[in-house]
């Protein structure tokens, strides 16, 4: 079997305007040795002949597998079947609407092998195809974080982003700590990435853009509806089920701190959200107000200042009480937000 150095997962789903691009940033890397699996989630679309059409002068190398799922799964269980079949000793996960310079996989590797990371982050940058954000980027200055400990604590402050794309995993970290998404959940990142901050023991962070993220029209990212909440639900329950193995370590009340402090912008978001029915917003404030940690364990932190003490406990009463209050609160912020002036 050929040893492959990467392999680049691409889950596919209803891109037809963009996937040829996107494929034509994958193929033409200045790294040699990479092999491509592309997971076809039953697109609806053009997709799919997209795909076949592009990839077609490239099978005879052998490096390449297109993957038809036979329902449609969602992104994360396609980045879990990538997980299960790369052959390459790293992992890089490019979304079919996403680009990636040239060089951006041999810097990556080379950071890697470098260091013998198992974990190693790009700066990314975004082009906007919407007149509804503006465009942002993430850059870091270069860094290596070694142990467990201080790679959880720089992902607990936002150090490197969740999102699971533009990083290079090494395969045999994500397999033997058993790293997977959680199944028939769209925002598959935010589990996926906490689970690599609790497991890791070297993260390297690279200054070049080695990603440009796509802000467009319908995407994942640009959407948050019941679903959306359902899922962010479902991940919370998965990390803090995760961080309760963490209950005999100095980095427990971080995690306390950051489980609850989730829960709280959802509470915010949901209270605030007047496109959800009324009986799924009050099933899921009382789902987001419980939680598997102590909420004395919460008010206890010495980490936490006294405004969020009374912040995390006037959004975690009782469900028949949490609309009001929260809604409350957000008319107060407004009010308290200069309007802008409009010109006549």
């Amino acid at each position: 079997m050929r040893p492959y150095k990467v392999t680049v997962v691409i889950p596919v789903y209803n891109v037809e305007a963009y996937l040829e691009r996107c494929l034509a940033s994958a193929f033409h890397q200045t790294l040699e040795g990479v092999e491509y699996i592309l997971v076809d989630d039953c697109s609806t679309d053009n997709s799919t002949a997209v795909a076949e059409r592009y990839i077609d002068p490239y099978l005879r190398e052998g490096n390449v597998q297109l993957i038809r799922n036979e329902r449609n799964t969602g992104i994360g269980l396609a980045r879990n079947r990538g997980i299960d079949l790369a052959r390459g000793k790293y992992i890089f996960f490019l979304d079919s609407d996403d680009v990636i310079p040239p060089y951006a996989l041999e810097r990556l590797y080379a950071a890697a092998e470098q260091h013998q990371a198992d974990v190693t982050v790009g700066s990314f940058d975004t082009v906007n195809f919407t007149n509804q954000k503006p465009p942002y980027a993430f850059s870091f200055r270069e860094r290596l974080v070694r142990g467990n400990a201080p790679i959880a604590t720089a992902y607990l402050n936002g150090d490197f982003y969740v999102y699971s794309w533009n990083k290079l995993y090494n395969t045999a970290f994500l397999r033997d700590n058993h790293i997977r998404c959680i199944p028939d959940v769209v925002h598959e990142d935010l589990y996926l990435s906490f689970q690599v901050a609790l497991k890791a023991q070297a993260l390297v962070m690279v200054p070049d853009v080695t990603y440009v993220y796509s802000i467009r029209p319908g995407s994942i990212m640009d959407q948050f509806n019941e679903r959306s909440y359902r899922d962010h639900y479902l991940s919370i329950v998965a990390m803090e089920q995760l961080a309760v193995t963490q209950r005999n370590t100095a980095l427990y009340p971080a995690l306390i701190r950051y489980n609850f402090g989730l829960r709280h912008l959802l509470l915010l978001r949901l209270a605030a959200d007047s496109r959800v029915p009324p009986s799924f917003r009050r099933e899921y404030l009382k789902k987001f107000g419980s939680s598997g940690f102590s909420f004395t364990e919460l008010m206890r932190l010495p980490c936490l200042k006294a405004s969020n003490k009374v912040k995390y406990s006037l959004s975690f009463l009782h469900s028949r009480v949490q609309i009001p209050l929260l809604k409350g609160m957000i008319f107060l912020h407004n009010q308290a937000t200069p309007q802008p002036q409009q010109v006549s």
